[in-house]
């Protein structure tokens, strides 16, 4: 299983309303995310931070009608646009929400990101594999690592 960063524009598409509504949304694959994988999702600015954890639940949904997840009435841009910028997506990853983290303040922000190991911008899908520093980061705010067995008590 791999863990994942996947960015979201906050100003073309209301992740966390999608979320609360559909609790399953299909997500562009631009990734070589699969099935049991994790995605964080992280909102771009203004609220520049992690905010929802999601499991991949399918890894290879069809871009056809009636197989996708209808999700248009959270896009914040006309529908011509949203349907062009999807346009020459094959297949989607399908995503079911596991965890909220809004009602953290600064725990998973950007900053908090900088420095904990993130080098760059989150410009698209981050495999945390390749950055061991961050993922422990990351699960440890999350609460899903236990303690390494040099600090825990025996």
């Amino acid at each position: 299983m791999n863990h994942w960063i996947f960015p979201s524009s906050w100003s073309k598409f209301d992740l966390l309303g999608a979320f609360a509504a559909l609790h399953e949304l299909d997500w562009r694959k631009n990734c070589t995310a699969k099935s049991g994988d994790i995605a964080f999702m992280y909102l771009g600015a203004p609220v520049q931070k992690i905010v929802v954890k999601a499991a991949v639940i399918a890894d290879d949904v069809p871009a056809t009608p009636g197989s996708t997840i209808d999700d248009r009435a959270f896009s914040k841009v006309p529908r011509t646009e949203y349907q062009q910028e999807l346009a020459d997506t094959p297949t989607f990853l399908r995503l079911s929400v596991l965890a909220c983290y809004v009602h953290l303040n600064s725990e998973l922000s950007f900053a908090a990101l900088r420095n904990n190991g993130l080098t760059s911008n989150l410009q698209g899908p981050l495999l945390l594999k390749n950055n061991k520093q961050l993922c422990d980061y990351i699960m440890a705010i999350e609460g899903d690592r236990e303690p390494s067995s040099t600090s825990r008590s025996r």
